[in-house]
């Protein structure tokens, strides 16, 4: 194998760039596309076509590397569907086409990308318009803020603090009388602020559901949205009734598999849609559930998985963690290493990398050792070596960006190529490559069963951290004791939070939040308006109000405006406070943000990587890369923000495993593939994700059955509710208000003549209810502990189990006996020290089981 022209020169680390004639073969398993020459660069859009910068000015080149349009703007934008594309020269706006051509002249302030409308926003003097294609203003700029056409014909624009909206032709359809307000839902309302309260309208401007909430989110798919009242977080439906109380100190929207996370004390859990407790709250962290059914949680600062019952699938024992990829592989990290798991959590590659990356569509990650990235594959060999400064992913077009000291270029994998210990090239310019890993090593009891570790004493008490403290509350003040009871951070807060990993917790004084330490001491004092917990990667998004230049106003009065941004754990500002609304970095390094009504994406730097034009939904990306957008109707992007599936759906969900998503069309539900082809066409009045073992619960008229990937039905449509299968083969199902258990071939294993039933636990016993008192029945359906108590939970690892009977609550074993007999008037499960909270008429305190002494 020859060396070309570029790899002669950069075995003595001298780099000369010269145009290869022909891309030759290297022996380290990758080949030059574009040398490095670039002083920036975007990916490659879908027509073929990237963003590069060569001495401060932009141009566009082809895949090939050739220039088709000379860098020579201050900017340049990707082309959209028109043809068009923004660019800037010295401080102005214009659009070019892909032949060089100045289609509009740059003389705008401001401009973004033509709508389907035909409609593109721009800015003269602080004043926003729109022009057409051909560059005549059709609405005159004399708005102090205005978005994009919705599919429904309406913009939201601002004028003096004040929002409504216009259609098409500029004509005030709603007029400007809302401080804040959102684009429509697919129910055809909106949430609207007036008077710092929250309420609904529809596209007429009329009041459907009256401002009476401290906070509004838009209506989901499921009729129902989340709202806020006194710092309580709960759900309404359309008609603006409580479906599900504000009780919650958070709650976030429903997943595909119809459960939301809330928060509890500081403690997260997850609900269905009737507001029940499916996974209890006891997470000092949780995530939204995978494709493949499994959610990340934190406990005791470690990283671990569950399944959609709360079972610990993988125990928490990573620093880090990320969700599962298509290829069932999930970056882990132990100690300062990153590595991949599979589902079961075992060590594929184990943790060796300083930095790992997810695998691309090719089967290939950057890893990164020592400041060298390269690439390996699913096996953990290196397929292209640690040689470079920097690397990213391989796009869909086989090329991926890297970085040789200060520039950049494109590389693609040779065919064939095969990992690679040792070379001329690797030994000299990539030093760290072929090294050697060796993976890490791995009081008396009282007759009631229990004794005291604290007595009732305090007005509210919680489960203790992982850290050892807990937080009590007395005299309505907040602090933390230790499990001895002693007082550690003495009760001067108004409300706390729990602990994280990183050993700050926030705390509120009077009405602001900041963080303290273990020790009690302000780490970052209380100015936030609002504060989250620190994420893993130890950011943590806060809201406080900044200083804004009124638009408005002829003078440019000054005002304050509440902005959200994140801060990192010495409470510096990472990225400015200036969003309306942010979400936590996904595992891909983006997070979704808002902007005066638009929604976009960020990477950790602030950047936007996607800006902010999509209207009200936004999900997080696949395994494929895709990602559910509003705009006004459903569609897909890619990471690069690009249109992959067009918005034609009245609704969309994310793709699952097997590579479909549902649609909605006109009421009805279907499935498609990540082409956006009808694979099973929309007939279903209701329609959920397919299961690990291939099925989808879906309904017609009110009969549930299941069906296969290709539509047919393998489990007629006759029950009136059915649920996902369990692990253990079997569903649940009602028929005619009675429940029992089927199979996967839609037998009655079970048959039905309960009032209710839960699913199977691991230890292979579920709860029933008959007569209004419940009790456990095996797999065979036989009776193991009668029904009756009038309520029990779930058992916990221990073999415990909390019953109440006539309002008061004790505990049982998996045999049915009372191991602590019910006279507590409230009760909690065991944590993993061993305490539980319980309350005697208005006092908390902690018990112990005597054998846990």
């Amino acid at each position: 194998m020859k060396f070309n022209r570029f790899f002669l020169p950069a075995l003595g680390l001298s780099f000369s760039f010269a145009a290869p004639t022909q891309a030759e073969p290297s022996p380290e398993g990758f080949e030059w596309v574009i040398e490095p020459r670039f002083d920036d660069v975007l990916d490659f859009a879908a027509d073929g076509l990237a963003v590069v910068s060569v001495k401060g000015k932009y141009g566009y080149i082809n895949e090939k590397g050739e220039e088709i349009i000379p860098p020579r703007f201050n900017y340049a934008w990707g082309f959209a569907a028109n043809g068009l594309a923004v660019v800037k020269v010295k401080g102005k706006y214009g659009y070019i086409n892909k032949k060089r051509e100045e289609v509009i002249p740059p003389r705008f302030d401001n401009a973004d990308d033509f709508a389907a409308n035909g409609l593109a926003r721009i800015a003269v003097k602080d004043k926003w318009g729109y022009i057409n294609e051909k560059g005549e203003e059709v609405i005159p700029p004399r708005f102090d803020d205005a978005e994009d056409f919705a599919a429904n014909g309406l913009a939201r624009v601002e004028v003096e603090g004040k929002k409504g909206y216009i259609n098409e032709k500029g004509k005030e359809v709603i007029p400007l009388r809302f401080d804040v307000a959102w684009n429509f839902a697919a129910n055809g309302l909106t949430a609207v602020m007036v008077e710092d309260k929250w309420g609904y309208i529809n596209e007429k401007g009329e009041e459907v559901i009256p401002p009476r909430f401290d906070h509004a989110e838009s209506f989901a798919a499921n009729g129902l949205a989340v709202v806020m009242v006194e710092d309580k977080w709960g759900y309404i439906n359309e008609k603006g009734e409580e479906f599900i109380p504000p009780r919650f100190d958070y709650a976030g929207g429903f997943d595909a598999n119809g459960l939301a996370g809330v928060n509890v004390k500081g403690k997260k859990g997850y609900i269905n849609e009737k507001g029940e407790e499916v996974i209890p709250p006891r997470f000092d962290g949780a995530w939204y559930f995978d494709t493949n059914g499994l959610a990340k949680i934190i406990m005791k600062k470690k990283v671990g998985y569950i399944n959609e019952k709360g079972e610990e699938v993988i125990s928490p024992r990573f620093d880090d963690a990320e969700d599962f990829a298509a290829n069932g592989l999930a970056r882990v990290e132990v100690k300062n290493k990153w590595g991949y798991i599979n589902e079961k959590g075992e060590e594929v590659i184990p943790p060796r990398f300083n930095y790992a990356w997810g695998f691309a569509a090719n089967g290939l990650a950057v890893v990164e050792v020592k400041g060298k990235y390269g690439y390996i594959n699913e096996k953990g060999e290196e397929v292209i070596p640690l040689c470079f400064d920097m690397a990213w992913e391989f796009a869909a077009n086989g090329l991926a960006v890297v970085k040789v000291k200060d520039k950049w270029g494109y590389i693609r994998v040779c065919s064939g190529s095969r990992a690679m210990k040792s070379s001329r090239f690797l030994l000299s310019v990539c030093p760290t490559s072929g090294l050697s890993f060796s993976a890490p090593a791995q009081a008396e009891p009282s007759p009631e069963g229990f004794e005291w570790a604290i007595e009732p004493r305090f007005d509210e008490a919680w489960n203790f951290a992982a850290n050892g403290l807990a937080g009590v509350k007395v005299e309505g003040k907040w602090g933390y004791i230790n499990e001895k009871g002693a007082e550690i951070i003495p009760p001067r807060f108004n409300e706390v939070g729990h602990f994280a990993a990183n050993g700050l917790a926030v705390v509120k004084v009077k009405d602001k939040w900041g963080y303290i330490n273990e020790k009690g001491e302000e780490v970052i004092p209380p100015r936030f308006d609002m504060v989250k917990d620190f994420d893993t990667d130890g950011l943590a998004k806060v809201k406080a109000k900044v200083k804004e230049k009124d638009k408005g106003h002829i003078d440019k009065k000054v005002r304050m405006k509440s902005k959200w941004g994140y801060i990192n754990e010495k409470g510096e500002e990472v990225i400015p406070l200036r969003f309306d609304k942010v979400w936590s970095f996904a595992a891909n390094g983006l997070a979704k943000v808002k902007i005066k009504g638009k929604w976009g994406y960020i990477n950790k730097k602030g950047e936007e990587v996607i800006p902010p034009r999509f209207d009200l939904h936004l999900g997080d990306f696949s395994a494929n890369v895709l990602a559910v957008v509003d705009l006004g109707l459903g569609g897909y992007i890619n990471e690069k923000g690009e249109e992959v599936i067009p918005p034609n759906f009245d609704y969309a969900y994310d793709f699952a495993a097997n590579g479909l998503a549902q649609i909605k069309v006109e009421d009805k539900w279907g499935y498609i593939n990540e082409k956006g082809e009808e694979v099973i066409p929309p007939r279903f009045d209701d329609g959920w994700d397919f299961a690990a073992n291939g099925l989808a619960k879906v309904a017609v008229e009110g009969k549930y059955g299941y069906i296969n990937e290709k539509g047919e039905e393998v489990i007629p449509l006759r029950f009136d509710i059915v649920v996902d299968f369990a692990a253990n083969g079997l569903a649940r199902v009602k028929v005619e208000d009675k429940w029992g258990y089927i199979n996967e071939k839609g037998e009655e294993v079970i048959p039905p003549r309960f009032d209710d039933a839960e699913d199977f636990e691991a230890n292979g016993l579920a709860v029933v209810e008959v007569e209004d008192k419940k009790g456990y029945i095996n797999e065979k359906g036989e009776e193991v502990i009668p029904p009756r108590f009038d309520y029990t939970w779930g058992f916990e690892a221990n073999g415990l189990a909390v019953v109440e009977v006539e309002g008061k609550y004790g505990y049982i074993n998996e045999e049915g006996e009372e191991v602590i007999p019910p006279y507590f008037d409230d009760a909690c499960y065991f944590d993993t020290n061993g305490l539980a909270p319980v309350r005697v008429k208005d006092k908390w305190g902690y018990i112990r089981i005597p054998s846990a002494r």
